[in-house]
């Protein structure tokens, strides 16, 4: 009884001291990311940026966006091969709202998107 005391502790202290620490992320870091594979046209690296779902706003134009429904605008949208430039980012308590700027031949469009 008095061995098994000591290494039913042991075995506490290694299960309390592998516990999982919960990934730090910054979002501003996140929302840069998103932006140069959009740049890029790159897909597989913009898809682990998002949960579920992606909330775009555009002026007072706002949808939200399954993943497959993303990627189908994403397809549509790399054909142009348009680049994006931040103008302003601002990270609330539960999202990023940047501003950016697409760039395509001939023509500019300010967008301001949304990133839970």
């Amino acid at each position: 009884m008095i061995k098994t005391i000591p290494i039913v502790f042991l075995v506490y202290l290694v299960m309390v001291s592998c516990k999982p620490v919960k990934p730090e992320f910054n979002r501003i870091t996140l929302t840069h990311k998103y932006y140069e594979a959009l740049n890029k046209s790159d897909f597989p690296k913009v898809r682990p940026l998002f949960f579920d779902s992606v909330r775009v706003r555009d002026g007072d134009y706002s949808i939200s966006y399954s993943i497959q429904d993303y990627k189908n605008w994403f397809q549509w949208d790399s054909v142009l091969r348009p680049s994006y430039e931040i103008l302003e980012i601002k990270e609330n308590k539960e999202s990023v709202d940047s501003e950016s700027r697409r760039l395509t031949t001939g023509n500019t469009t300010k967008v301001l998107r949304k990133h839970a």
